[in-house]
């Protein structure tokens, strides 16, 4: 919508990356969040824009910070009983950018970095979004490898896309 466009431009670049039309025109944001998968756009843009979901169950309602909501590779922190019904993005600074490298267009991203104003989140390269510092965000970093890349190439990803971030 014109509206995100303009208050949270972050959320609409985020959103152009996250997979193929298809899955974009059927899936959810509340559902692509609660679903929690490392190399997913959505809930790094949420943690580095310092927003929140509502969970609500029969037992009622509650507000979960993005920084206590993911706990694990596709663990979040609702209860079993409990349905993701809210997610509030803030609007975003100047400047923000999200950038992600994936073999091919629409494939789970090898790395991700979110930039909002001096804010950095990554995903792809850690069980869960992450805050990094942006002055050394590949500091601590210990991502797992596969087929797709090498630990040590993912932290090189994590390098160059955050100083392509802080650039732009």
């Amino acid at each position: 919508s014109e509206l995100v466009a303009r208050v949270c431009p972050l959320m609409v670049d985020a959103l152009r990356l996250v997979a193929h039309r298809v899955i974009r025109n059927r899936g959810t944001v509340c559902g692509s969040i609660a679903h929690a998968d490392p190399a997913s756009e959505l809930p790094a843009v949420l943690l580095a824009l310092g927003g929140h979901v509502v969970a609500r169950s029969t037992r009622g309602e509650r507000t979960i910070p993005a920084a206590e909501l993911f706990a694990g590779v596709f663990e979040t922190a609702l209860a079993q009983d409990e349905l993701l019904v809210e997610a509030w993005f803030p609007a975003s600074g100047k400047p923000s950018a999200i950038l992600e490298e994936s073999r091919r267009h629409g494939d789970f991203a090898l790395a991700g970095v979110v930039r909002d104003a001096d804010k950095l989140a990554l995903f792809g390269v850690a069980p869960t979004p992450v805050l990094a510092d942006p002055r050394d965000p590949g500091r601590g970093l210990r991502p797992s490898g596969d087929l797709e890349a090498t630990p040590d190439f993912r932290v090189h990803l994590v390098r160059a896309l955050s100083e392509k971030a802080f650039a732009a």
